[in-house]
């Protein structure tokens, strides 16, 4: 069963996998069809269509991409001209598609995919795949335009609570006042640990893009901090142009833009029925 999500007002999801994994992407699949969203997978092109242009137009089409991380597919060259190139994974966020890496196996995450959160079906499958639908299905629309920028700030503070950390409201480095900072130790190779402080500031913009200017202006705080135990990020609720990203490349920000911060939302149900539980369809 497949569907088309425009028509039908439906979520659409594409699963991207490697053909050992087929049996796992077909019964996931009927999970979350199931659960009323629609599912697409390469099982379903028909005879004579071109391969590439059907997979191009169900990506472009799609709300969701996932992609199944196993021994198979991290050793398939097909899963990894489709999936791992890293114009792939930018072209999904320029597309504000969110990528959910889902975990098979033992192995490494790919590492044009480490920087994003994943599901991990290794331990209890079952138990992992209900918690997908869980966020999935419901099919919250997280539109952060419907939110002022004091609300999308407190959304960002509430997500950095909820993933274990004490975020604490304004903070200057330089002259410089960001909106959130937060502290804590990481571990270093021989069992200690060194303090650590990240500078966020939080930027929401109802439409556009952040320009190049805005990006150089943080690269140039990231440059100053280094060597101070102090990181610099910046979360928006938009995405960055093609010349800003290239900015992003030369200098150690972390940037969290519009389309990973809803990835990151999806495995927060609590928090996406506070910020927009009001918009469930």
């Amino acid at each position: 069963m497949t569907g088309d999500a425009t028509a039908n007002g439906r979520k659409s999801v594409f699963i991207s996998y490697a053909a050992q994994d087929r049996a796992t992407a077909q019964l996931l699949a009927l999970r979350l069809q199931d659960a009323g969203l629609a599912v697409w997978l390469d099982t379903d092109i028909q005879p004579g269509d071109r391969w590439q242009d059907v997979v191009d137009r169900k990506l472009q089409s799609s709300d969701y991409f996932i992609a199944l991380i196993s021994a198979a597919s991290v050793n398939s060259e097909h899963f990894h001209n489709e999936v791992m190139r890293r114009d792939f994974v930018r072209g999904m966020s320029d597309r504000s598609i969110p990528i959910i890496p889902i975990l098979l196996d033992d192995v490494e995450v790919p590492l044009q995919m480490r920087d994003l959160l994943y599901l991990d079906f290794r331990a209890d499958p079952r138990s992992a795949m209900e918690k997908l639908v869980e966020t999935l299905a419901p099919t919250i629309d997280i539109d952060f335009s419907t939110l002022s920028p004091d609300r999308f700030e407190d959304l960002v503070a509430d997500l950095l609570l909820s993933l274990g950390h004490e975020p604490q409201r304004e903070a200057r480095f330089h002259g410089r006042e960001f909106d959130i900072r937060i502290s804590f130790e990481r571990p270093d190779p021989f069992g200690g640990s060194t303090p650590e402080e990240w500078l966020i500031e939080v930027k929401h913009y109802s439409a556009g893009r952040l320009s190049v200017a805005v990006m150089t202006e943080f690269a140039h705080l990231a440059m100053m901090a280094r060597g101070e135990n102090t990181r610099i990020s910046l979360v928006t609720s938009s995405q960055v142009t093609s010349a800003a990203r290239q900015v992003v490349d030369k200098a150690p920000i972390r940037l969290v833009e519009g389309v990973e911060l809803k990835r990151i939302l999806l495995a927060q149900p609590d928090l996406l029925r506070k910020y927009f539980g009001q918009r469930l369809k």
